[in-house]
This record gives structure tokens, sequence and C-alpha cells, in this order.
């Protein structure tokens, strides 16, 4: 009986962190759109805010920074991974940016004026803001290349840096999609 009662006890907890997780702030690597040729893809990067996004001291706030790092094995699979500004981005000039990279993983980094370029997230919906530009190894194949976000550098930010949301202390989930080229549901 003691048994039943626990594991009953640990189906609601189980059940009640899988709710927690399925809202709030997530950004996430969409599925592959094929590029020219079948050695080019591209990977849309995406943010979705509540309709409340509350930073790790609980205070609702506008991301106007964003850190990512993208890791990517096995590396001999990989030829090349630009990262560039995208979707909302786009069109908004960067107080800072920078696209660093190593050879297995590549980052972004941009902050944005809350002034003058304050992202427009649509809150609830899938927001590009940036595109992986990968151009695989001669004879590999996308389905053969794993691609994650970096949980320890990745972020969203105020201007000011001094709200935030962090996959390290639990305010921003990671998603990572199948690599499969398909319907994008995401706001460019």
């Amino acid at each position: 009986m003691r048994g039943l009662r626990n594991a009953a006890l640990l189906g609601m907890a189980v059940t009640a962190v899988a709710a927690q997780l399925s809202a709030g702030t997530v950004m996430g690597l969409a599925a592959a759109k094929p590029g020219a040729g079948r050695s080019k893809v591209t990977i849309p990067v995406y943010v979705q805010l509540d309709e409340t996004t509350r930073s790790d001291s609980g205070v609702d706030f506008n991301p106007q920074s964003i850190a990512f790092r993208v890791k990517y094995s096995p590396v001999e699979a990989v030829k090349s991974v630009r990262v560039r500004r995208a979707g909302v981005l786009s069109a908004l000039e960067p107080l800072f940016e920078a696209a660093p990279s190593a050879s297995d993983a590549s980052s972004y980094i941009g902050s944005f004026s809350e002034d003058t370029s304050r992202i427009p997230f649509s809150r609830g919906e899938r927001n590009v803001v940036a595109e992986l530009e990968i151009v695989l190894a001669e004879g590999a194949t996308l389905d053969q290349v794993s691609f994650k976000l970096d949980p320890e550098v990745t972020l969203l930010s105020s201007q000011d840096g001094t709200l935030s949301v962090s996959p390290a202390r639990g305010s921003l989930r990671l998603s990572h999609e199948p690599a499969v080229a398909g319907e994008q549901r995401v706001r460019e």
C-alpha cells in the first residue's frame, strides 16, 4: 500500500513538473530548412515568451539582450556554421553584437536599446531571433549531426543586464526539435 501511495505521489510530482515546464519562456532550435544543395541548411533559433516573462528575481520584463551558444557534434560532419541575426532582430540596430565560434560551437551575443530598438516580441509565439547557416562536410548528412543549445551560457536579459532568465537557474527552458526540414510555425 505504501509503495502505491509513493508511486502515486511520484506520478503527481512528475505531472506537476511537466506542466510547469510546458509554459514559460523558451529558447529553441526549430527544424532545419534546406538550402541550396544538400550540404547547406539553415536552423532558426527562436524565443517564445509567456504573456508575462518574469526575471529570476520575479520582475516582469521584455528581454533586450540575447546570448546563446550552439554546440554541434561530430565536428567532422560540419564544414562551417555562421550565426546571423534574423526575424524580429533583423531590422534592429544593436548596441553590441558578436558571433564568436569555436571548433565545436557557434555563439551569438546581442544587446538592443529599449528606447530605439525595442525587440518586438509577440508573446505566446515563436519569434525567430537568429539563424544558423550550416555547411555540412562532404558526404555528411544533417541527421548525422547533433545541434544543442548550451545551457551554461544561454540567457535572455534586460538591456542593462539586471533582469534575466537562464536555463542554469531554471527560468528559461531550452527546446531542440529534430533537425528535419518541415513546415515552420515561427514568426520571422
